[in-house]
């Protein structure tokens, strides 16, 4: 996982094949299926950015048809992010 020093994080939450195969410049592949764990990481701090806690971020979620990034949306609210659903940018 690559964070730039950017203040809003696009998260591609299809699969890494289908992130590896087409996603928008600079997002960053969180596939739903592994979100618990990559959200664990990031409010523990072990997951930062070069300016700060991941967790203080704000958050675009995306994939190709809005279902995965509406319950990305979801998950990433009740953690606590600040978070938007882009819906299906690809």
């Amino acid at each position: 996982m690559f964070f730039e020093n950017i203040d809003t994080i696009m998260v591609d939450v299809r699969s890494h094949d289908e992130y590896n195969m087409n996603t928008l410049t600079g997002a960053i592949s969180v596939p739903l299926v592994n979100i618990h764990d990559t959200l664990d990481k990031m409010m523990s701090g072990s997951l930062r950015t070069e300016d700060g806690f991941a967790c203080e971020k704000d958050y675009i979620v995306f994939c190709d048809n809005g279902k995965r990034s509406q319950e990305a949306f979801i998950i990433f609210k009740k953690h606590g992010f600040k978070v938007f659903n882009g819906g299906s940018l690809i």
